[in-house]
């Protein structure tokens, strides 16, 4: 388990939520053209990579000071204040764990930069009090996320999957599954901790033939990425004793015209997919 993600973080785990990466974009004036990805290719490894990717200078810097602003705010909004659409899922879903289990939950996040996705929760539940989070991530957002929670022991940071993790109430990956060349293998690995729940948003699929494509979102980089099946996806999950108990197309729509029409994402919207244990 930790071998299969502690490879593949150090090229692909994204630093952060795709759908905050492109506000960060657009703040950077990174995103000039509408268009985000390039090219159908049958298979992850025959995508043509380049670049530094999530560990540009650029993307760094503007990550860490995005979930700076994030803490800020969480301080002077009150609890529910505005979050992004994958934080209002994650939120919502871990106020309601919390309260069942007596006030206590441990998340296993995989991806969500230097504690941005930790930081969205604090926003949203008001209180952390009884949360455990435990964020895999790059060496960088690991270093750069334990200084911005230094002082909070609520949530710790791991370069790969821990293997010593127990009781994991809910997994959660956001903008992350299909930056995996074994994504199957990835889920297998999330569903080993025998979470409740598995959240999986911001996921590009639909009911199309899988193939692999370059995400172009930041200058200078080509990182592959998977379109997939969402029947695959259920299939593996379903396997390994999870039953999908909610799905919904997420409000961000992107171009593919580039793309041919049987392999566009439906109206151009990913998915948010809620797992349960049978």
């Amino acid at each position: 388990m930790r071998a299969l993600v502690a490879g593949a973080a150090r090229q692909i785990v994204p630093p952060a939520l795709l759908n905050r990466l492109l506000v960060l974009g657009h703040r950077l004036k990174l995103i000039r053209l509408k268009r985000i990805w390039e090219g159908e290719y049958a298979h992850f490894n025959d995508v043509p990579a380049a670049g530094p990717a999530w560990s540009s200078a650029a993307y760094r810097k503007e990550a860490v000071e995005d979930a700076q602003a994030i803490l800020t705010t969480t301080r002077d909004t009150p609890p529910g204040g505005v979050a992004d659409q994958n934080g209002s899922l994650l939120g919502l879903l871990a106020t309601v764990l919390r309260r069942a289990h007596g006030g206590r939950l441990r998340i296993l996040s995989v991806g969500g930069g230097p504690g941005t996705g930790y930081a969205h929760l604090s926003r949203a539940l008001g209180t952390v009090d009884g949360v455990e989070y435990h964020a895999v991530e790059l060496p960088w957002a690991c270093e750069e996320g334990a200084r911005l929670f230094c002082d909070d022991p609520r949530i710790r940071f791991h370069e790969s999957l821990p293997d010593d993790l127990r009781d994991v109430d809910l997994v959660y990956a956001s903008g992350v599954l299909e930056l995996f060349d074994d994504w199957a293998g990835a889920l297998r690995a999330f569903c080993g901790y025998r979470p409740r729940y598995v959240l999986l948003t911001n996921v590009p699929c639909g009911h199309f033939r899988p193939y692999a494509t370059e995400l172009r979102l930041l200058p200078g980089s080509r990182i592959p990425m998977w379109f997939l099946n969402v029947n695959d996806i259920v299939d593996v999950m379903t396997k390994h004793g999870y039953e999908l108990v909610f799905r919904t197309l997420l409000e961000r729509a992107y171009n593919q015209d580039n793309f041919r029409d049987a392999a566009r994402l439906p109206g151009g919207h990913p998915s948010a997919l809620l797992f349960e244990r049978s």
